[in-house]
């Protein structure tokens, strides 16, 4: 388990978008 406070910003942004992003598919 990662702490995501440890990532870059940019890196935090990609992996918060693609979590979005996979939850939205989840709900569709």
């Amino acid at each position: 388990e990662f702490d995501i406070n440890e990532t870059p910003p940019s890196a935090r942004t990609l992996l918060t978008k693609g979590y979005i992003q996979d939850e939205i598919n989840n709900y569709s």
